[in-house]
This record gives structure tokens, C-alpha cells and sequence, in this order.
């Protein structure tokens, strides 16, 4: 056989088909080939030219340069592995923490297309679209929590935003599966207590109440909605400083991974200061010189300046702890922040005197200053200077009418300007 001739003739009569059997199966798998050759050509091809979603670049001019870099590495995580839904997701997570919503979502949805047998991506869209997309925000958390194994977490947000929506009967279905998990969870047992309440069954509502282990901020108020309904006498608590507004929050007993993951990636100064004082007041070195490095680093920023003054004041003294508030002084001559910063350095010292004269300097600047005249008042008090002291209390209480635990405070100078008037023989 002539190896330049082809290994099939064409009929004339029938162009493109083998003339003989002979030669049948072997162009029949030539045209399989051709057919996968010019397919995969055609699959790369569509590949090559998919246009890519559009990474999102959130306006940084103002951020800290923190923030700055650490978003500018995710947004780069993605430009190299646009098809990674894993890298969509750690910047979706970068930009959650610091505020950038729309952005979050952008990335959050591309997140959940591309790694679609992950929950968390869905779980965390549906947070930020809550408000806005209640409905799409539904969705999202059903697909979820149809699954084996759901977290306590991702069932109650669901329950929440079917309540919301007005599906009590979807919602009690989804709440049964948490309670059947997490039977004595409190966040459980307070979302009974409350569905109770709402379908007029207020024994077991109480019952549900008294099962849980301490006070939450909405368990006492949905003990006082109890109160109301079936017309009790109890003493209500005023609204706004009430000691019951300082309990914790029942949603904060719940653990939730997937927002504690949002929350680590936050890299603004402020917060990396709040998170170093902390570990520095439990004894960690290291973060003690993280957080001075971040006042060198960013010497305006006031709170970290605090944090690390009370915290040198215990390590190292009050004078070193004093001169690190003089420096931010420097920058803002009429900070209130730090003139009481100031002042607290030298009540926690109990030199009396110089924290009068430093809460005068404060109120000369914010005459109405609630916490700086009720410092006035415990510094007087200290000096045994009654009459002055209520009348700080006095001051301070003009501008918190509620705050039960100034009251009580004012109520003692009171009974001890007594004791020391009689002791006196002088009238009260």
C-alpha cells in the first residue's frame, strides 16, 4: 500500500463514507477521535474565553494601612485562582470584617457557587442579607439546614428569619430539629419560651423561663412581658441604664464558628489593641508589646493609649503609665479621653488631691460630663468632703436620671454625712 495514499477510498457517490468494510471500523475510530480532538478543543476554548466575575476593590484611601495590605493580599489570593471558591471566600471574610458589605456579599455569593458543598459561604450571605433579602436569605438557609449534621447556629438563624417572615409552622419544624440536637441549650430554651408566650401559653412559657441556667437580657424582658399579661405587680426596672440591660445576650451562648472565622480577620489597629490588652491582662508578654508597638505604630489612636497605660500602671507604675497619656495629651491638648484616663491613673493611686485637680481640668473642658462628675463625687467622698461630693452626685444624676447604681451611691455619702454630723453634735 502506497503510505501516501489515504487507507479509504471515497464513493463518488456517497462523499465522506468508506468504500469498503475492510476499512469501516478503522475510519469509524478516526471520526471518534476527531470528534474528541475538536470537543476538547471546544471545552478549552469556552474556558478560555468564560469571563471571570469581577473582583471587587472597596474604596481604602482612609483605611489603616493594615487594613490596607491585609485586603489587598486576599483581593491578589483571587486574581491568582479566580476559580477558587475558597479564596472568594477568605476575601469575602476579609471585607466582612471590616465593614465593606455589598462587597462581602459580591464575594460571598461567587464563594457559594464555586464551593457549593460548603455551608459557610451560604450561611454567612444569608447574615448579611438578612435585612435586605429576607427571603433570599431563607433560601440560602434552607438549603443548608435540610442537611444531616446542621449546627446549632445555622438552625436558629433559620427559625429566626422564618419568624420574621410570618412561617410560624416552617419555623417550629426547624426549631424542633435544634431542640432535638441541643435539648437544654439555652438559646434553645429561651426560643421556646418565647414561642410559647407568643401563642398565649404562658405556663409553659414560665416554664421554659425557669429552666434556664442564669438571666439573659431577653429572658427578663420576656419575664416581664409575662408579668404584664397576666397583670402582676413587679417593680420595672428603668429603661435604659437598668442593671438588667447589662446582662449578656441569650445569642451569645451560641456557638458560632463560622462568624468567629469573620471576626478573625479583622486587622484595624483598634481592634488588634483591644484583642492584645486582653491577652496582656492575662499575663501574655508578648501581646504587652504588641500593643505598645501599636501605640508607636499609631500614636492618635486614644483607646489603645489607655489600654496600655492601666496596663503599665499595674506592670510598671504610675509614672511611666502617666507619661504615655501625657504624650497623647501632646497630639489632643483637650481630649476628654484622656484627661480622664488621666484622672483614673491617679483615683487608682487614691491620691486624692491630684484627681481633683485633674477632674476639674476635665470639666473646665466637658462641663457635662456625666462619668466625670460622678468621678468627682467618689474622689470627694474619699475626702470626706460630703457636701461636695453629693452635690457632683447630684450633678452627675442630672445627666443619668436612670442610673440606679449612681443613686445608690449619692444615698451613702448621704447616710455618712449623717453619721459624721452626728458624731459632730452638729445638725444634719
Amino acid at each position: 500500500m502506497n503510505p501516501l495514499r489515504p487507507a479509504f477510498k471515497l464513493d463518488q457517490n456517497e462523499v465522506g463514507r468508506p468504500a469498503s468494510g475492510q476499512t469501516a471500523g478503522r475510519f469509524a475510530t478516526g471520526r471518534i477521535l476527531t470528534w474528541a480532538l475538536m470537543g476538547s478543543l471546544l471545552l478549552c476554548g469556552c474556558k478560555q474565553s468564560r469571563t471571570p466575575p469581577p473582583i471587587p476593590l472597596p474604596e481604602l484611601s482612609e483605611a489603616y494601612e493594615e487594613v490596607r495590605e491585609f485586603l489587598t493580599l486576599r483581593r491578589r489570593a483571587v486574581e491568582e485562582n479566580v476559580d477558587s471558591g475558597v479564596a472568594w471566600g477568605q476575601y469575602a471574610l476579609a471585607l466582612d470584617a471590616h465593614e465593606y458589605t455589598d462587597d462581602a456579599i459580591q464575594c460571598y455569593r461567587v464563594a457559594a457557587r464555586l464551593d457549593s458543598e460548603q455551608s459557610r459561604w451560604k450561611y454567612l450571605l444569608a447574615i448579611k442579607l438578612r435585612v435586605r433579602s429576607p427571603e433570599k436569605a431563607e433560601t440560602l438557609l434552607a438549603n443548608i439546614t435540610q442537611r444531616l449534621g446542621t449546627g446549632l447556629a445555622e438552625l436558629l438563624c433559620h427559625a429566626d428569619v422564618l419568624t420574621d417572615l410570618g412561617r410560624s409552622k416552617t419555623a417550629d419544624e426547624v426549631l424542633a430539629k435544634a431542640v432535638t440536637a441541643h435539648p437544654s441549650h439555652p438559646a434553645v430554651i429561651f426560643r421556646l419560651a418565647r414561642r410559647a408566650f407568643e401563642d398565649g401559653k404562658l405556663d409553659e412559657a414560665s416554664r421554659h423561663l425557669d429552666a434556664l441556667p442564669v438571666d439573659f437580657r431577653e429572658s427578663s424582658r420576656l419575664q416581664m412581658q409575662l408579668a404584664t399579661r397576666r397583670n402582676l405587680s413587679i417593680p420595672v426596672p428603668p429603661p435604659d441604664s437598668s442593671p438588667r440591660n447589662d446582662l449578656p445576650s441569650v445569642d451569645e451562648t451560641i456557638p458560632d464558628p463560622y462568624m468567629a472565622a469573620v471576626f478573625r480577620q479583622r486587622r484595624d489597629p483598634l481592634w488588634t489593641g483591644k484583642q492584645a490588652a486582653e491577652r496582656a491582662s492575662r499575663g501574655d508578654s508578648i501581646a504587652y508589646e504588641t500593643l505598645k508597638g501599636l501605640v508607636r505604630r499609631h500614636p492618635e489612636l486614644e483607646g489603645n493609649r489607655l489600654q496600655l497605660a492601666m496596663l503599665m500602671a499595674a506592670r510598671e507604675g504610675g509614672i511611666p503609665a502617666e507619661e504615655i497619656v501625657r504624650q497623647g495629651l501632646e497630639i489632643s491638648p483637650e481630649s476628654t479621653r484622656l484627661l480622664s484616663g488621666l484622672a483614673a491613673l491617679s483615683i487608682l493611686k487614691q491620691d486624692w488631691k491630684t484627681s481633683q485637680q485633674r477632674l476639674h481640668d476635665l470639666l473646665a473642658i466637658a462641663p457635662e460630663s456625666a462619668a466625670g462628675w460622678s468621678d468627682m463625687g467618689f474622689v470627694l467622698e474619699n475626702m470626706e468632703e460630703w457636701n461636695e461630693s453629693i452635690a457632683a452626685y447630684d450633678k452627675a444624676l442630672s445627666l443619668m436620671p436612670n442610673d440606679v447604681e449612681l443613686a445608690d451611691r449619692r444615698e451613702i455619702v448621704r447616710r455618712k454625712k449623717k453619721e459624721a454630723d452626728s458624731r459632730n453634735g452638729s445638725l444634719p
